[in-house]
């Protein structure tokens, strides 16, 4: 890591030119960027920051939740088109390892969960929509099964994202939580553990 410069990290898929701006680097190391530090500091009470890891532990991006009011009035525009109707079950702003900043709604629509993941000018990035076990295919459901033997799965969504459809399968086991990411015909991509954690962040 070089000193008093921005850290270069690469995301999977992005190629060398990805540039983290999550954190940039001191004699320290690594600093959480000003953006997102001052976004999280003013978090509302109970809210929620995620972050997501690679597998050689590099944080690929930080996500946490917001408001629907608070999405960019393309977003709005755009949910609302593509989910008409249901309840707003949760939104969130998302920064990438790229430095785009996107922006996800989930809703409720006919008991089923819907998240659709927007760029600021509207456009839909990926689709994740929660289906019913029974409609997956036999292959994802016994894969998950053998990436995680045992436990109950609590959902399983139907991923789109740049014309490649993958299935979450979400499983709890002895007080943890995983997330199973599968191909259609059963392969595993990865296999991952939401852990809690706490992060305390100086107020701006």
């Amino acid at each position: 890591m070089r000193r008093n410069s921005r850290s270069r990290f690469v995301r999977p898929g992005l190629g060398a030119a990805a540039t983290l701006v999550l954190f940039s680097s001191c004699a320290t190391g690594p600093r959480l960027h000003e953006n997102v530090r001052n976004d999280v500091a003013l978090l509302p009470a109970n809210e929620i920051l995620e972050m997501a890891v690679d597998e050689d532990g590099m944080i690929v991006e930080i996500e946490y939740h917001t408001t629907a009011d608070r999405l960019p009035a393309a977003v709005r525009s755009a949910a609302e088109k593509e989910m008409p109707g249901g309840t707003v079950v949760s939104c969130e702003k998302e920064y990438t390892a790229s430095g785009e900043v996107r922006w996800e709604m989930e809703k409720s629509v006919g008991g089923l969960k819907k998240e659709i993941l927007f760029s600021e000018d509207g456009r839909v990035i990926a689709t994740e929509f929660q289906i019913p076990a029974s409609s997956a295919p036999r292959a994802v459901l016994d894969a998950a099964d053998l990436a995680v033997p045992g436990g109950d799965v609590t959902s399983v969504e139907e991923v789109k994202e740049g014309g490649r459809l993958e299935y979450h399968v979400k499983k709890t086991k002895n007080g943890f939580r995983y997330k199973i990411v599968l191909a259609p015909d059963g392969a595993l991509v990865r296999a991952l553990r939401e852990v809690p954690a706490e992060v305390e962040v100086p107020l701006p």
